[in-house]
């Protein structure tokens, strides 16, 4: 069954075909949810939380609308509200980078640069506002398209696509900055 007939399964009742959903969206949540917050295991905790507003709030899920963006939604909106009350959390981190030790079928002088180059993109990813830095990551780490972007943020297509160039513009100058 894909993500519809799943989503259409469990808003009847079929708390299996929720479990499935769960199952296979937990991973990629987490990952959206520690971009944000930048802690794992607060990050388990939020998407938790937020799969459990997600089974309560399962009858107001319109089955016209992809459900990841539905359940997106609903997770980010807990990170943002995590955010509110913590406003001291570090921005420091990017943990969807690559280490740069990873690969290591790069000669020195290519690691070095690679060593580099993650390093100027994670100091000016740390710059950007959390808004731009969740938007990047949905569309470039996560693969969502405009209008499950604009679904997850509630906002109109036209204004993810503001956001993101704006975000992008604003990434490129903060990059160029890290010399």
């Amino acid at each position: 069954m894909n993500d519809h007939e799943l989503a259409i399964a469990a808003k009847a009742g079929d708390q299996k075909a929720f479990t499935s959903l769960m199952q296979k969206h937990y991973p990629a949540l987490c990952r959206h949810v520690t971009f944000i917050v930048k802690d794992n295991d607060i990050a388990e905790d939020i998407v938790q939380d937020g799969l459990i507003k997600a089974f309560y709030k399962l009858k107001t899920y319109k089955t016209d609308q992809k459900f990841s963006a539905w359940l997106y939604k609903i997770v980010h909106n807990q990170s943002l509200d995590y955010l509110r009350k913590k406003r001291d959390i570090s921005l420091e981190i990017l943990p969807e980078l690559p280490d740069e030790n990873q690969d290591t079928d790069f000669e020195l002088d290519d690691r070095i640069d690679r060593s580099e180059q993650i390093r100027r993109l994670r100091k000016a990813m740390a710059k950007l506002p959390i808004r731009e830095q969740a938007i990047i990551n949905l569309f470039y780490w996560e693969d969502m398209k405009y209008e499950d972007i604009a679904v997850v943020m509630s906002v109109p297509v036209g204004t993810v696509k503001t956001w993101l160039f704006r975000a992008k513009r604003s990434l490129k100058e903060f990059y160029d900055e890290e010399v």
